[in-house]
């Protein structure tokens, strides 16, 4: 998975900096892919973070390992899970799942092979 994180730094450029090594070493001691610091174009944020990981736990463990800079008020974070494209449309399998039992519901993500996939991403 990917996981971006959108925030605004407010501090001085050796503050950043020296945030930024600890979340590299964060990252390195739980095998977490930090993919770099980037400038997005949009006006809304100063900067995004892109991480690479094998499980959302394993980014969560990184996480703890660094506590939040008073220089960075408020981020968000967006994360991208990988698509099957083998796999049925997730929107098509909302529509069907509309309205059923969770009994039905359950049979109906059997027959598609669907659980041990979503079991892997709770």
């Amino acid at each position: 998975m990917i996981i971006l994180i959108y925030f605004d730094w407010f501090g001085n450029r050796t503050e950043f900096k020296e945030y930024n090594e600890k979340i590299k070493q964060a990252c390195e001691k739980f095998g977490v892919r930090y993919l770099g610091l980037y400038g997005p174009m949009s006006v809304k944020w100063n900067y995004v973070s892109i991480f690479e990981a094998d499980s959302f736990d394993g980014f969560l463990e990184m996480g703890r390992q660094v506590t939040p800079h008073p220089k960075m008020p408020h981020h968000i974070a967006e994360i991208l899970l990988p698509q099957k494209l083998n796999h049925p449309s997730v929107e098509l399998i909302r529509r069907r799942l509309q309205g059923l039992a969770w009994k039905e519901a359950l049979a109906f993500l059997m027959t598609l092979g669907v659980l041990p996939l979503l079991r892997s991403r709770l």
